[in-house]
């Protein structure tokens, strides 16, 4: 059977107006209680929100009272002296190594200005203006200067200033990290007077050496002046060669006396090898006579070994060339018991036309 609303209602006791106000308080009801639930829902929210951001806020707090405890602690206890101040109230706070380098308790620095607290007659006031200026204009600054004790004694204080800026860009506090530095200063000092008492010294020993060369040289210049009369005699070949081996000594000990006499050069290593002519052969077996009669005393063999295939002529430094191989074959001779000593001489020839020498001494001793 099909009925109109209005008999619907009135079959079931209501009319259509009720219904449609039921409805109604059931929609508001609905829509109560949906708009309650999502504000109590957010409400949860900002409230886990706030519960977190006062926990981490909490954490962050802890941390940072942590952080200014270590950096307290560290301040108070460094070897290094730590001052704040102010630029228009003077110190605000001083560690405990700055009392034990100035002498002054925080009691005694409190509102007074570093400068005025430390500076003396010795101190340098363009570095102490220095100073002023950098704090001034806001600028970390490290310096160096000469400060007093509240005894009188004068210490030498390295110093490193770094402004805090306000708001505003000037300089609220500075924090100056100092050392004391005086027992480096000294030592420095103590290193340039060191330094040039060696100097007079090594000019003092070049001017005896030059004195005591020259007296030398005297001396030794008749020595080669008779052996060249002597080799105008008439000698035997054992006498000549004899006197050869005397001149020819005394020219090598007149070169080493001349070096002396120019120490200057050598220190200076500005000493210049000699470029002529000479005749290599003969230069080895000239040292090898030198050394010949010590080394028959004990009873050793001195041998050469010179490239057949190498030109006797050749242009280099004959006296120092005599030089090192008097003291390489020397040395040979004096720290070999038995057996013999060996100077040998090759030559590689190159592709421009020289040749590379290579000299050695040999020997049956501990050498």
């Amino acid at each position: 059977e099909l009925l109109s609303a209005p008999q619907v209602a009135a079959k079931h006791g209501f009319d259509l107006l009720g219904a449609v106000m039921l409805a109604y308080m059931v929609k508001v009801f609905l829509t109560y209680v949906t708009r309650y639930h999502r504000r109590a829902q957010r409400e949860r929210r900002e409230l886990l929100l706030g519960a977190e951001a006062l926990s981490t806020a909490n954490r962050e707090l802890e941390e940072s009272q942590r952080e200014t405890r270590q950096l307290s602690l560290v301040a108070r206890h460094a070897n290094d002296s730590v001052v704040i101040s102010k630029p228009d109230h003077g110190i605000l706070w001083v560690n405990d190594a700055f009392t034990r380098t100035t002498g002054y308790s925080l009691q005694e620095a409190l509102g007074k200005s570093p400068g005025r607290l430390l500076n003396g007659p010795g101190t340098d006031m363009a570095v102490s203006a220095r100073i002023g200026t950098e704090i001034r204009k806001g600028r970390p600054y490290r310096t160096e200067i000469l400060n007093y004790t509240k005894s009188g004694q004068e210490i030498w204080i390295e110093t490193n200033l770094v402004p805090l800026l306000d708001d505003a860009g000037a300089t609220d506090v500075v924090i100056a990290i100092e050392r004391n530095i005086t027992e480096t200063k000294d030592h420095a000092r103590q290193l340039a007077e060191a330094k040039c008492r060696a100097e007079d010294a090594a000019r003092a020993k070049a001017a005896f050496l030059a004195t005591m060369s020259h007296e030398i040289r005297t001396p030794m210049n008749g020595v080669v002046g008779m052996a060249d009369l002597l080799l105008e005699a008439d000698l035997s070949e054992e006498q000549r060669l004899y006197a050869e081996t005397i001149r020819n000594s005394g020219e090598s000990l007149l070169v080493i006396i001349n070096d002396v006499l120019d120490y200057s050069k050598i220190e200076a290593d500005k000493l210049a090898l000699h470029r002529e002519a000479f005749d290599l052969e003969g230069c080895i077996h000239e040292v090898v006579m030198l050394l010949q009669a010590s080394a028959r005393d004990k009873g050793l063999a001195i041998l050469v070994d010179y490239d057949l295939f190498l030109p006797t002529r050749f242009l280099g430094d004959p006296g120092r060339i005599r030089q090192v191989m008097t003291n390489l074959a020397g040395n040979a001779v004096k720290f070999t018991v038995q057996g013999h000593v060996l100077v040998r001489l090759l030559g590689v020839p190159q592709d421009d036309g020289r040749i590379a020498l290579t000299l050695t001494v040999e020997d049956t001793g501990i050498g």
